[in-house]
Parts: structure tokens; C-alpha cells; sequence
């Protein structure tokens, strides 16, 4: 997690239904409230097209 100003980035993995996910969530807080949230997920390939982590 980190933070800068008035937005705030959560990256984080899951496991779900056998497979591996990664998540990111972005936060914009405003008088100590979240006012409005941004997120995206990708499941893990199984097999990499190269060599170099995704993560």
C-alpha cells in the first residue's frame, strides 16, 4: 500500500477458485473519506510469454 497526497494504491494477490489473481484498487480521499475508487484484475497465466515477473 502506499499513499501519496489525497490518493491511496492497494496492490494485492488472491487466491480464487484455484488460480492465482493480482488486484490493484486506487483510492481518492477527501476529508478523511474515500470519495471515489478505481480497480483492475488480472488471473496469473499459466504459462509466461517470457521470462521477466509480471509482478
Amino acid at each position: 500500500m502506499i499513499a501519496d497526497g489525497n490518493i491511496v494504491v492497494l496492490h494485492s494477490r488472491y487466491e480464487m477458485a484455484g488460480n492465482e489473481w493480482r488486484f490493484i484498487d486506487i483510492y481518492r480521499v477527501e476529508n478523511k473519506k474515500m470519495v471515489e475508487h478505481w480497480d483492475g484484475m488480472m488471473q496469473m497465466p499459466d504459462i509466461r510469454a517470457n521470462n521477466n515477473p509480471l509482478f
